[in-house]
């Protein structure tokens, strides 16, 4: 996603998250009045949330100027809530569960260029893994 909302976007101009983590339900990871089902259990899609914001803690970033700093958060089900992609290829009954994220590209891109950073990448790929490898631990 885009480090600052574009203009038709509800949040037009904010900063955006570190990342946002959707599950089809609201911020707590429960079933949204007008939702009809998860992709996950609330719990997972709040251990999700928590182990990514910890996974940006631990990996100790690389510095590059003009990039955002990872010091912001991580949202659950915030503007981007999980679409059809997640839905349709969870089953959180069967033990299959979904998660969709959406990463602020201000960690690892310019905002005007779109200039990648070689070692926000780099680094980008090892948050990834640590809260993936968190997550599988925490699978039936």
């Amino acid at each position: 996603m885009a480090a600052r909302a574009p203009e038709r976007s509800p949040d037009h101009g904010e900063l955006r998250p570190l990342a946002i983590i959707g599950s089809g339900g609201d911020a707590e990871g429960e079933l949204a009045s007008y939702r009809r089902t998860l992709s996950c259990p609330p719990a997972f899609a709040r251990m999700a949330q928590d182990a990514l914001e910890q996974a940006f803690r631990d990996e100790p970033v690389p510095d590059a100027n003009g990039l955002l700093e990872p010091k912001g958060e991580v949202c659950l089900n915030r503007i981007f809530r999980g679409g059809y992609g997640v839905r349709r290829h969870s089953a959180p009954d069967a033990g299959r569960f979904g998660l969709q994220i959406e990463l602020n590209q201000g960690l690892w891109c310019d905002p005007i260029s779109f200039e990648l950073n070689a070692g926000r990448l780099v680094w980008m790929r090892r948050v990834l893994s640590n809260w993936l490898d968190e997550l599988a631990g925490h699978l039936p």
